[in-house]
């Protein structure tokens, strides 16, 4: 009888409200079922619902099935680069001086993956890293830091110059805010943003006391991306918002919470955005057709008076035939960014960069060693790059950068200058990664897994 009605209202109406374990069991009923079951939005919604993942987190057209299985396994953080103050977050943490003696050292430069040991069945699904820091978030929704948000400022001037070698959950000792459970985070250098599961925004540049975002808003926010020194938002209507940085929070008031951040500027709602990437004075934005724009946002006020002389669209980037990107549905196209670079994936399995000096007749730059290889999220530390794929590889190229490109290289001669597999992650599957300032991480599990 289940079988007589129509696919797309099994697809969207009936098979939607079942669980993992029950949608395996259907598919074994009858060939016909069993195709049903392994339609992609079907598992990328358990993704969301189960696990917290976001649509931003990597470009997955197909996979989602195996993603979701993989995630059912316990995940392993990897950390690499520079760690001359210990941001990679390699020291556990200890009781007895005893065991203190028998923990493994660490130097100045890591130049391959290495498990955060602590962090070992806490069900991590997101890594970003800033300038000398990183945030993971976890299935639940709460978010650990480790290493330093500020290391250009006196102690006195932030409470984020307060280094931690060891993963630490956000609002650890905060007796003033209740504890924010999270759906999604980004970074600029020295902040972080996040979108509440509740709907709520908050920003940060200490991993004790949170600021929440005022946003006189009806739309829904549907993705936060951290600019280089500021943060931009997204709603589900297309609008966009500029977000000015956190306060920085100094240790005599550190329990006591901020004023809320009010976003002063009007909202920009004339492009039709499905997608942003956060850089250095500009945000990348991806057009529900297919253009991709360079939205130059370092004058707040001037572009939200003026968007149109304020947008160039980046043309040999974008679509050369409408085409349909749906946050909800199906992306034909993706970005992603950080700092002076970004990334624009096709479905056709192109995945072109540009920076922000590209103009709209730029030609993107393509490494041949990255096309067609189902490139699924590419992450930009300062000088050096990772991208990821949908098969669990991971590979790595630009400077060496303190050992952050992960192949094993002791010497600063050791630049990459494309694209190259990281021998010591084949053994993995590779599913997310964040880089950031000198230092990288991924998320994996084992292969065999």
């Amino acid at each position: 009888m289940l079988s007589k009605l129509p696919r797309d209202i099994l697809l969207q109406d009936i098979l939607i409200l079942l669980d993992s374990k029950s949608l395996i069991n259907l598919s074994l009923v009858s060939t016909y079922f069993n195709y049903l079951v392994n339609d992609q939005h079907i598992w990328k919604r358990l993704c969301s619902q189960e696990f917290n993942i976001s649509q931003d987190n990597a470009f997955r057209n197909k996979g989602w099935k195996q993603f979701y299985i993989a995630l059912l396994v316990d995940t392993k953080l990897f950390t690499w680069g520079e760690n001359f103050d210990d941001r990679l977050g390699l020291t556990p943490k200890v009781s007895t001086d005893a065991f203190q003696q028998r923990i493994r050292r660490f130097g100045r430069y890591i130049t391959t993956p290495q498990e955060v040991v602590y962090l070992q069945d806490k069900r991590i699904i997101d890594i970003i890293s800033g300038g000398w820091s990183f945030h993971a978030l976890d299935s639940f929704g709460s978010v650990w830091m480790w290493g330093t948000m500020h290391q250009e400022l006196s102690p006195r001037s932030s409470m984020g110059t307060r280094r931690l070698t060891t993963p630490t959950k956000l609002q650890d000792t905060n007796t003033t805010q209740q504890k924010i459970k999270f759906s999604s985070i980004s970074c600029g250098r020295t902040h972080v943003i996040g979108l509440a599961r509740d709907g709520s925004l908050w920003h940060w540049s200490n991993h004790i006391m949170l600021q929440p975002i005022q946003l006189e808003t009806t739309e829904k926010i549907v993705q936060v991306v951290g600019n280089w020194t500021y943060s931009t938002v997204l709603t589900n209507e297309g609008s966009i918002y500029l977000i000015p940085a956190p306060d920085h929070i100094i240790p005599s008031e550190i329990n006591q919470e901020p004023s809320p951040t009010y976003v002063v500027t009007p909202k920009v709602s004339s492009l039709d955005i499905v997608q942003l990437a956060g850089l250095d004075g500009y945000t990348l934005a991806l057009t529900k057709h297919g253009r991709i724009l360079k939205l130059d946002t370092r004058d707040h006020l001037a572009f939200t008076q003026d968007p149109a002389a304020h947008t160039i669209v980046l043309t040999q980037f974008s679509a050369k035939e409408n085409e349909l990107n749906q946050r909800d549905g199906l992306m034909n196209r993706f970005i992603t960014g950080a700092f002076l670079n970004f990334a624009v994936y096709t479905k056709s399995g192109q995945v072109m960069f540009g920076n922000v000096n590209s103009e709209a007749d730029t030609e993107p730059e393509m490494l041949p060693e990255l096309q067609n290889r189902d490139v699924c999220k590419v992450s930009f530390g300062d000088y050096h790059f990772g991208a990821v794929t949908n098969h669990g590889e991971l590979f790595t190229w630009g400077n060496y950068s303190s050992g952050a490109l992960g192949h094993g290289e002791d010497t600063r001669e050791g630049n990459q200058p494309v694209p190259k597999l990281v021998e010591s992650m084949k053994d993995k599957f590779v599913f997310a990664i964040g880089f950031g300032g000198w230092q990288s991480s991924a998320l994996a599990i084992e292969a065999h897994d």
